[in-house]
């Protein structure tokens, strides 16, 4: 069912989306007419991209090159985004890179290159579109942020950090884009079931029971779930709302870690 929410033609660019779970919101918003542009530092793999996306939906999607941590290179990729387009409508603002703590060999290098590519990036990005956004009437950003902003997760320190950056870019954005007709808006997904992952959490009965007990609803989020929260937020559905972070994770940071640990093995006890 496509154009659910009234996006069909609006044109997104989504950075980080050459694979994982940019690539997978991607190819649902394409899904939802949406023409796609793939931001990404991986030429390979954003070609790729692109070409699985047009080959499987029939939709619209092309690749554009970037360096994240370079404002010139930004400012280029944002110029043939709006070659290609004529108008942007959506900025998702997605890339990272691996989050995974480094070992003290590179971890200044993984703490500056996390800045770099998860909060800079998102700022200059944001910085490039607004001009042609307010020219053209208007338009969204939307900063994909983390549970892991506001509370220790097993994460590195600059992947913590910059999603911290996130939350607050966002709102002084809000504040300031608001009169240029500019929405930006915050999503932290929790635990969410990455393409890649999937197998894992289909036959690894036990980390699919944990992961789900996690969750008030006791059940994993996926790709979709966050897609959904992107389309709500980008359409006029959501037309007053800015400067806010939608948490979408199943309500798992609705309880303290000890209280899940402790809950999680009573229902093992129980069982027993």
């Amino acid at each position: 069912m496509r154009n659910r929410f009234g996006l069909e033609g609006k044109s997104v660019l989504i950075t980080g989306a050459a694979q994982h779970l940019g690539f997978e919101i991607a190819k649902n918003l394409s899904k939802e007419g949406l023409r796609i542009g793939i931001a990404d530092i991986q030429v390979e793999k954003g070609e790729q991209a692109a070409e699985q996306i047009r080959q499987e939906g029939g939709g619209e999607a092309y690749f554009f090159h970037v360096d994240l941590k370079s404002p010139e290179s930004v400012s280029v990729m944002i110029d043939a985004v709006y070659k290609k387009f004529g108008e942007l409508h959506l900025l998702v603002n997605n890339a990272k890179i691996d989050s995974k703590p480094p070992g003290e060999d590179n971890e200044i290098k993984h703490w500056n290159d996390s800045l770099q590519v998860i909060l800079s990036g998102a700022y200059y990005c944001s910085r490039a579109v607004v001009p042609q956004m307010e020219e053209q009437g208007g338009g969204v950003i939307l900063n994909i942020s983390s549970v892991a902003s506001e509370f220790v997760t097993m994460e590195s320190v600059g992947y913590h950090s910059a999603k911290a950056g996130i939350d607050q870019m966002t709102r002084y954005q809000a504040k300031w884009f608001g009169p240029k007709g500019i929405r930006v808006n915050a999503i932290s997904p929790g635990f969410i079931i990455k393409r890649d992952h999937l197998s894992r959490f289909e036959s690894d009965t036990e980390w699919k029971n944990r992961w789900e007990w996690c969750h008030p609803l006791r059940k994993a989020g996926n790709s979709c779930d966050l897609s959904n929260a992107i389309l709500f937020l980008a359409s006029d559905l959501s037309r007053f709302i800015t400067g806010q972070n939608l948490t979408v994770d199943g309500g798992m940071t609705l309880s303290e870690p000890g209280g899940l640990v402790n809950d999680y093995a009573k229902t093992i006890l129980d069982k027993s």
